[in-house]
Parts: structure tokens; sequence; C-alpha cells
């Protein structure tokens, strides 16, 4: 196993106070597998979701931790086995993810953190530390299938397969499965 990135990565952010970030999420700290700022929330023709980008925008979460407890994240295999053990024949079993995390504003080296020797030390000013986070926010969803021959479909989106670390503040989730009803609310189960 090839831990040469990760020691690079925790070298360069090991003199950072990470509790300050305020998600435990800090995408610069990641190996991206997606970018996550094209999954902000806003639909585009170029951010839908497949099962494949999914899991890079899970994994790129993952990536990001710089804490261990980060709610709703779990590992790899835990989130693989949730989706395989709940698909259903005649339904189509959705998983779906909302986190906030934070990444560095573009004007945040030598403004808002020191850079010295390639590593990275939060910056105070008079003694009031220098906030170098943005926040932001991604959300996708996915079916682990991209075919379905029928005429008729269910669709769920289990509880268990819902990931988050913004729980309290989801008020609805709609879908628009192009049948003429327009968009049609859901909730994890």
């Amino acid at each position: 196993m090839n831990t040469s990135y990760a020691t690079q990565i925790n070298s360069t952010f090991a003199n950072l106070d990470k509790t300050k970030i305020p998600h435990k999420l800090l995408v610069d700290y990641a190996m991206e597998f997606e970018e996550l700022s094209a999954y902000n929330g806003t639909l585009t023709n170029g951010n839908i979701v497949n099962a494949g980008n999914y899991k890079g925008i899970y994994n790129t979460l993952l990536m990001s931790r710089v804490q261990s407890n980060v709610a709703g994240l779990v590992n790899p295999t835990t989130f693989k086995t949730n989706w395989n053990n709940l698909r259903q024949a005649n339904k189509i079993v959705l998983s779906g993810l909302y986190y906030k995390y934070n990444e560095f504003k573009p004007d945040a080296p030598n403004n808002t953190i020191t850079i010295t020797n390639g590593k990275l030390y939060d910056k105070y000013v008079n003694g009031v530390w220098q906030n170098p986070y943005n926040e932001k926010q991604v959300f996708a969803v996915s079916a682990p299938i991209v075919k379905y021959n029928s005429l008729t479909m269910q669709v769920q989106l289990p509880n268990s397969l819902w990931y988050t670390n913004q729980s309290s503040s989801l008020q609805s989730l709609a879908i628009d499965f192009n049948d003429g009803l327009g968009y049609q609310t859901i909730s994890p189960r």
C-alpha cells in the first residue's frame, strides 16, 4: 500500500488547528475523486449523478475528513454494503447525500493562513484568529442502476442510505419523474 500521499498531506496540514474547521471536512485536504463544487445543489447538464460519480463524491468527502467523527460518514465497505443489501426487485432504491464542507478562501495564503516551508499554520492578528475557510455544500442522489425496463416503478430513499452532516436542516426532497406530475416530495424512511 502506497502511503506517500497521506504522509505528505498530513505533514503539510499538521500545524493547523483542525477543531477550527467548522464541518470537519476540508476539501483542500482530500484527494479529490470528484469536484465537489460541481454538485452544489443546482442542477445543470454537467452534473447529473450516476452511481460512479456518487461514489466519487462520497469518497472525496471521506478523504476530506480532518477529524474522524464526522456525522453521517461510514467507511466505504459499509457504504457499498448498505446500498447492495437494500436493492429490491421492482424498486429503485436511491442513495443520497447532503454535506456542508469547507475549503480555503482563494485569498487565504499569507492573508488568513501562513505558509512556511510548505507547511500551513493558523494566522493570528493581534491575538485574533483569521478564518481562512469558506463554507460550501454538496448534494447528490443516485440510483445504483442506469436503466430500468418497466413502465411503472417504485422509488425509495431509505433512511440508512441518506448521508448528511445537516440532518436538522433538511426540510424536504422532491423528484420530478418526468411523468407529468411535476416534483413529488419523498422522504428518507
